[in-house]
């Protein structure tokens, strides 16, 4: 028996994968993330198209006057458009834009997955830590019923019957405690699993508040994801103003046609053809463009003030949590541990374990808090991480 379960020690331990390695499997095959890279490669299609002429026209006529007349002929029509200078060029700046914000929508998908990823591994890991804490709660409260019942005299055995009872009820409490532990950290895994894509058994994850990590509120205008995205949204307006100005310029075409007489000499004609811009239409137009840019200079500047608060926001709760971990493990513990000690002697002459069971019932709650105090810390950790665009 000892070697089947250490046969499985050993397996689930060499199951059990690190969060970066959840993150680079993450990253190279979730489907969300494919489905915006074939986005980019059509919006690449479209940049590549953007400068090409427009397809030259072929037309060919035939009157119906009799071929001893002057007029009777059969032409052939030949047409080109020729864009005015520089417009096939912002044509494909206008393009280019669309592709690189799509990129940078890639790279907004991949921040928020690789967050979403840590967020759950540290799910898991709370529920984890929680299971070990009702375990070794269980099996304390069952040592210190053991241990009151063989210390109590026979005939002290029916006063100190709410002792043993409350045990036996704080026992119940802890079951139904780990049932439900056991559901969300299989709910947490399922979660996982779904993020990367792949099935999650077992999570590496180390966790520990030591010190409070300090930022450079800067790095959030630089690298932050959704303000690349509106970045490059403003470069594509500036590439649509440019686009739309040129439209003040009409394109040309040009015509050349060859006429074919039966009875008298060909002949051919040249010539050239374009809109004329008087109606404003295209004024409006540049018009347009212009308050989009403005549109999307307001846009920038909200959301670069969003980043910042939210950044200060998670900060705040960072800080929070950092407080509460060192209040339970440096204030609250020691005194609970020294109660525990006092309430076991205590126990030896068959006396107080109800009062024992109090104190345990009590450290467990703190326990829980401590697990929950890091948990909330490292999740206010990813979303700070987030902001700051990180991949790791």
């Amino acid at each position: 028996m000892r070697h089947l379960i250490l046969i499985s020690v050993l397996l689930t331990a060499l199951q059990a994968q690190t969060l970066q390695e959840l993150i680079q499997k993450a990253l190279t095959s979730a489907t969300s993330l494919a489905v915006i890279e074939k986005r980019i490669e059509k919006k690449k299609k479209n940049e590549k198209s953007a400068d090409i002429f427009a397809n030259p026209t072929l037309s060919i006529a035939k009157n119906t006057l009799p071929s001893d007349q002057a007029m009777s002929q059969a032409t052939v029509t030949f047409g080109q458009k020729i864009y005015w200078w520089d417009k096939r060029k912002e044509k494909k700046n206008v393009a280019r834009g669309d592709v690189e914000i799509e990129r940078s929508k890639l790279q907004r998908a991949k921040v928020a997955l690789v967050a979403a990823i840590k967020q759950q591994a540290y799910r898991v890991w709370e529920m984890q830590q929680l299971l070990k804490i009702v375990d070794e709660y269980m099996e304390l409260t069952k040592a210190s019923e053991e241990l009151y019942e063989s210390y109590s005299a026979s005939e002290d055995m029916g006063k100190n019957h709410m002792g043993i009872m409350s045990a036996k009820l704080s026992l119940s409490e802890l079951k139904i405690k780990k049932t439900r532990y056991e559901a969300l950290l299989e709910a947490a895994k399922k979660r996982l699993s779904y993020l990367v894509n792949d099935e999650v058994r077992s999570v590496d994850v180390q966790l520990a508040v030591t010190e409070l990590p300090h930022y450079d509120a800067k790095e959030f205008g630089v690298k932050n994801a959704d303000l690349e995205i509106v970045r490059n949204e403003l470069r594509k307006k500036d590439a649509a103003i440019e686009l739309a100005d040129t439209n003040n310029y009409p394109d040309v075409n040009l015509l050349a046609t060859y006429a074919y007489r039966e009875n008298f000499d060909d002949y051919m004609n040249f010539g050239i053809s374009m809109s004329l811009p008087i109606y404003s239409k295209e004024d409006i137009e540049l018009q347009k463009a212009k308050i989009a840019k403005l549109e999307a200079k307001r846009k920038e500047a909200d959301v670069a003030n969003l980043v910042l608060r939210s950044f200060e926001e998670q900060y705040a709760l960072l800080k929070a949590q950092y407080r509460i971990y060192k209040i339970i493990k440096e204030e609250t513990m020691p005194q609970i541990a020294h109660m525990l000690e006092i309430s076991e002697a205590m126990i030896q002459n068959g006396t107080s374990l109800f009062e024992y069971i109090d104190i345990l019932e009590r450290k467990l709650k703190l326990d829980e808090q401590a697990v929950d105090a890091v948990t909330k810390f490292y999740t206010a950790k990813s979303k700070i991480e987030e902001l700051r665009g990180d991949l790791k």
